[in-house]
């Protein structure tokens, strides 16, 4: 079965400037308001149930092919998500300063017959931070909404050492793995189209 038209359901800026890099039609739905589901010792798992919260309740037609992400960043046993308040930013860009942590994203498909997800982990190594770095970086703001603490599309971009994996996934949307998936829904001429 062939698929016409792709949903995405976020609220991210990030995620719809990603998801047109597909040269795909495709329209934005409303997720349900984030919850903050938990699951111990288990982030990908975590960000699989948070992904598929965002699609409860919605009712996907023959013609209609859902995605869904949740973005994480782990760090040992902690889960960063988006801070509550400049001091929260503080906080996670000091547990992150010279270290390194995996950002994982689920991607879920939902299709009228068929539910599909599946975790992408990129590792991040940050050079050590300075009081003044961190004070300035959370100054600006950007930390504020974003998983982490921080955008490695914006100036959190200053503080990465080294990536191993997909740019994307870091930025929520690992676009290699997002299209790989897609072929077996979406004929191949569409996915190439310029």
């Amino acid at each position: 079965m062939f698929f016409l038209k792709l949903i995405l359901v976020t609220s991210s800026p990030r995620r719809i400037e990603l998801i047109r890099k597909l040269s795909l039609p495709f329209e934005i739905r409303k997720p349900n308001e984030e919850q903050d589901i938990y699951v111990p010792k288990n982030p990908c798992l975590t960000a699989i149930l948070r992904a598929k919260f965002k699609v409860k309740n919605l009712k996907v037609k023959d013609d209609e092919i859902v995605v869904s992400a949740d973005t994480i960043i782990v760090l040992g046993d902690n889960i960063l998500g988006k801070p509550k308040d400049v001091n929260e930013a503080r906080e996670y860009l000091k547990m992150l300063s010279g270290r390194t942590h995996k950002v994982i994203t689920a991607l879920l498909i939902l299709t009228s017959e068929d539910i599909y997800t599946e975790c992408v982990k990129t590792k991040v190594t940050f050079k050590k931070l300075s009081k003044e770095e961190i004070e300035f970086y959370v100054r600006t703001k950007e930390p504020l909404d974003k998983a982490g603490a921080y955008a490695i599309q914006g100036l959190g971009a200053l503080f990465v050492r080294r990536i191993e994996g997909d740019y994307y996934n870091i930025m929520g949307l690992p676009l290699n793995r997002l299209y790989s998936i897609l072929k077996k829904y979406v004929k191949q001429s569409d996915l190439l189209k310029s």
